[in-house]
C-alpha cells in the first residue's frame, strides 16, 4: 500500500519581521501548506491513476492570475496541544477548487486515519506554524505571538505525494 495526499503549497509575501525565526523554531520541517486531500491508502495502480485523474483535472482549471490569494489572520491550538495554526479567511477560489478535487477523487477515500475525512468535509483552510510539541511547548510557542498578526500569501502549485514523491501541478492563469 502507498500513501498519497494533495496540499497547496503556500508562499508568503508578506509576514511579520519575527515570524521566520519562529518558524524555523517550531515548524520549518514541511512546507508550508493547505492540505485539500487527506492522507489515504491506495495500492500502486490507484495512486497511478490519482495521478492521471489530478493532470486531467488540473489541465482544465484555471484561476486569476494563476495564483490563490490568502490572508491568515486568526491563530489556534490543536485541540491536542500539539501544534499551532493560523486559519486562512474565506477564499470561495480555494473552498470550489477543493470540492471539485474531492469530486474528482470520489472513489479513493480509504483514510490513513479515519478521523481526518471530517477535515475534508469541514475545510477550514490553515498553515500550521508550530508542530510535533507537549502541550507546555505548545503554551509557550502561542506566548511567544502577539496577540493581532497577519501573514499574506498564495497557492501557485498544488502538490500530490505519494510515499514521500511529490509530484506538483501549477495553477493556470485565466
Amino acid at each position: 500500500m502507498e500513501k498519497f495526499a494533495i496540499y497547496g503549497r503556500v508562499v508568503l509575501s508578506e509576514f511579520p519581521d519575527w515570524f521566520p525565526e519562529f518558524y524555523a523554531r517550531h515548524g520549518a520541517f514541511f512546507d508550508k501548506h493547505v492540505t485539500l486531500k487527506q492522507a489515504c491508502l491506495a495500492e500502486e495502480a490507484d495512486t497511478s491513476r490519482v495521478q492521471s485523474l489530478l493532470e486531467s483535472f488540473f489541465a482544465t482549471r484555471f484561476v486569476a492570475d494563476g495564483q490563490i490569494n490568502l490572508v491568515f489572520d486568526r491563530v489556534r491550538a490543536d485541540p491536542l496541544g500539539d501544534c499551532i495554526m493560523v486559519d486562512s479567511q474565506r477564499s470561495e477560489t480555494l473552498n470550489t477548487l477543493q470540492a471539485s478535487l474531492l469530486q474528482c477523487l470520489k472513489d479513493h477515500r480509504n483514510y490513513e486515519k479515519s478521523e481526518t475525512e471530517k477535515y475534508e468535509k469541514n475545510f477550514d483552510p490553515h498553515i500550521t506554524i508550530a508542530d510535533n510539541m507537549t502541550p507546555e511547548e505548545t503554551m509557550a510557542a502561542l506566548r511567544e505571538l502577539p496577540k493581532e498578526f497577519v501573514l499574506k500569501g498564495g497557492i501557485e502549485e498544488i502538490v500530490l505525494i505519494v510515499d514521500g514523491i511529490l509530484t506538483t501541478f501549477l495553477l493556470k492563469n485565466g
